[in-house]
């Protein structure tokens, strides 16, 4: 937004980008030769785009190609500073521009995998990474031109999608950080001087409001296996959030087509689930409102020609489109088609059908109530397909990965012959969590009884 002038800029798969400026727009062309991966202006309003094609442009607010720089690697991310001086650009590793020069200023080791999300600190001195393997990185970046090492690491049991920072001076200064991964909001709290090279889990964990189903929904979710949490098309997720206060939180959740906003105070709570809330995020004026102009009507821009398809974005998760079978009845939702899609993850049996989709819902609540009946029931039905299993571990949340080990260790230990159904499951949990396994230091003894156990049966078992 720059004056009263909105500017929206869009890149696309094969490397196109058009700018906007009130649904008027300007095709740049193709000036990167592979996919754009993220756009950012400037406090000047200058653009800057990155590419697969490990390029970075600066372009004009109309389009005119300024100066573009090369590097050896992919940049999947790049971030202004709050004065609009430096570009911090991002892969695997991270790199600090001065944007008069285009020298860089400061290096930083970054991740084991591809950087999604970049986020400054107001006063520009830090800046906070997410990246594919699951970590928020905080750095500073000022001092010495190589940073080996993060300040701290928070681990997530997704791939963030959103990064925001705030920081308070006073008696207890520090950094306030947001993140936002797969639906789900969390916060952390860093003291600048605390101790380096610690990984972190959340301060607090927030999640949206599941809406409760209507009648004709729950026997459409009977049919399917799926439950209301796991049906994405009525399912409510975070979707932004950014700092108010020291203790408290905005948080935008619902679906992106249905937003709403609420302030949460966030200080010394573990877990937050969000009210149910209906007060959208927009709302139109009042007709009694004359104070102000009516509001004009939406225009939707979209690229015109065929092979612009933009990148799917962190909204697009949540929206459901509606739409008509030939007979008149309601389609299935996108979550119901995506289950129903996933073949390889239906499990049928005597009792029903059950999906991963189904099968992680109950998990997680057997596993926080420690209910034996429903932990059994889930190994077994996950058991008869090893799809299932792994969709259902990939959806399960790192907090949640000891415990089922521990219970799964604790089942094999009792009665060893259940191995033929348990050691899928302990394979997929190791596969799929070697990253939190490895940063949690209470799982070194889980995984040494494990390994002791497994040690102990092997030796009285004869070899093939």
């Amino acid at each position: 937004m720059k004056g009263n002038t909105c500017v929206i800029a869009l890149g696309t798969e094969n490397g196109a980008l058009s700018i906007y400026h009130q649904a008027q727009a300007v095709h740049c062309g193709s000036r990167h030769s592979a996919r754009v991966n993220y756009l950012g202006f400037s406090a000047q309003g200058l653009l800057y785009s990155c590419s697969q094609d490990s390029s970075v442009i600066e372009w004009s607010a109309q389009g005119a190609l300024l100066r573009q720089i090369s590097t050896k690697n992919p940049i999947t991310c790049l971030c202004l500073s709050p004065d609009g001086s430096k570009l911090l650009i991002a892969g695997a590793k991270l790199k600090l521009l001065d944007l008069s020069s285009l020298k860089t200023i400061k290096k930083c080791a970054g991740h084991a995998a591809p950087t999604r999300c970049l986020a400054f600190s107001p006063d520009g001195a830090y800046v906070a990474s997410g990246a594919s393997d699951r970590f928020v990185s905080l750095w500073d970046v000022k001092g010495d031109k190589v940073a080996r090492n993060s300040l701290h690491t928070f681990s997530l049991s997704s791939e963030p999608t959103l990064l925001t920072i705030n920081q308070y001076t006073g008696a207890n200064s520090r950094l306030h950080i947001g993140a936002v991964a797969r639906g789900v909001g969390y916060v952390w709290t860093w003291t600048p001087g605390a101790q380096q090279g610690v990984i972190g889990q959340a301060d607090c964990i927030i999640t949206a409001p599941t809406p409760p189903p209507t009648d004709g929904k729950t026997k459409k979710r009977k049919a399917t296996g799926l439950s209301s949490a796991e049906t994405l098309g009525s399912q409510t997720a975070i979707l932004s959030l950014a700092f108010e206060s020291e203790n408290s939180v905005m948080v935008v959740s619902g679906t992106a087509t249905h937003p709403t906003c609420q302030s949460v105070p966030y200080l010394k709570q573990r877990e937050i689930t969000l009210q149910t809330s209906r007060t959208p995020l927009i709302q139109n004026k009042s007709s009694s409102d004359t104070s102000s102009a009516p509001v004009s009507t939406v225009t939707v821009v979209a690229p015109e020609t065929v092979g612009h398809a933009p990148q799917s974005s962190a909204l697009d998760t949540g929206v459901a489109k509606p739409a008509r079978s030939r007979r008149g009845k309601e389609a299935p939702n996108l979550g119901e088609l995506v289950s129903l899609a996933d073949k390889q993850a239906v499990v049928k049996s005597s009792g029903g059908v059950s999906t991963a989709g189904s099968l992680v819902v109950l998990l997680r609540q057997a596993l926080q109530a420690n209910d034996q009946t429903n932990l059994d029931y889930c190994l077994k039905e996950g058991a008869r397909s090893t799809k299932v299993i792994s969709n259902t571990v990939a959806r399960l949340e790192s907090r949640h990965v000891l415990s089922l080990i521990r219970v799964i260790l604790a089942r094999y230990k009792a009665r060893p012959s259940r191995g033929v159904f348990l050691m899928p499951w302990i394979r997929e949990v190791l596969t799929t969590h070697t990253s939190y396994l490895l940063s949690v230091g209470e799982a070194a003894d889980t995984l040494s009884m494990l390994y002791q156990c497994l040690s102990s049966r092997l030796v009285v078992t004869k070899q093939l």
